[in-house]
């Protein structure tokens, strides 16, 4: 537990992720894949994860660490003594083009390495038939207490489970909720994407 903390510790002062901001992953904040859609009942910070809007060609293994690291961070900030995150991952359209193996196992790397315990639950929801092999070798590098969270619900399984999780007027409409869809990044800031397009160019 020692040598884990220290490396945890290493890791935060070498790499600074809670200054990580919108300007070191222009593309991926762009493509709006990553979205905060409030808290659950508990006080977990709710990110929602469309598979149809990820690009993972148009940017590198780094960046994709840097919007992730943006986002974990940004999450455990919002929560007050929670500490946790919801992962709602939307995979209506999902294909193989919408895949990095590459990001998916660095991000599950870092994810169980260094934010260990903070993932609460994990929710897959409209997951096509061909996602099954995908999800065989994603799983092969997660731990079994990861796993456990993972949660997969069709359509209209989610408007019944996450409502358990999530209050409903938190929750989006297109899951049982009453919320309008939750904007991305992009979306809130246009001016500070562009700026962050500015400077991808330079």
């Amino acid at each position: 537990a020692t040598s884990q903390l220290e490396e945890t510790l290493q890791f935060r002062e070498e790499t600074n992720p809670f200054k990580i901001t919108p300007k070191e992953c222009p593309i991926a904040i762009r493509q709006g894949t990553w979205r905060f859609c409030g808290f659950s009942k508990t006080g977990a910070c709710v990110i929602k994860i469309l598979a149809e809007c990820w690009r993972p060609g148009e940017y590198t293994v780094d960046e994709h660490q840097n919007v992730f690291l943006y986002y974990m961070e940004q999450a455990l900030h919002q929560t007050k003594d929670n500490y946790q995150f919801i992962c709602l991952f939307d995979m209506h359209d999902w294909s193989l083009q919408h895949t990095s193996m590459r990001m998916i196992y660095r991000m599950a790397s870092l994810l169980q390495k260094y934010y260990p315990e903070r993932l609460f639950k994990a929710f897959l929801v409209n997951t096509p038939f061909l996602f099954n092999a995908t999800w065989k070798a994603i799983k092969g590098v997660l731990d079994a207490r990861t796993v456990s969270k993972v949660q997969f619900l069709s359509e209209d399984e989610a408007k019944d489970v996450l409502l358990q999780y999530i209050p409903k007027e938190t929750l989006e409409k297109k899951y049982g909720g009453e919320h309008e869809p939750y904007k991305s990044y992009a979306e809130l800031h246009p001016e500070k994407s562009q700026d962050s397009k500015s400077t991808s160019k330079n």
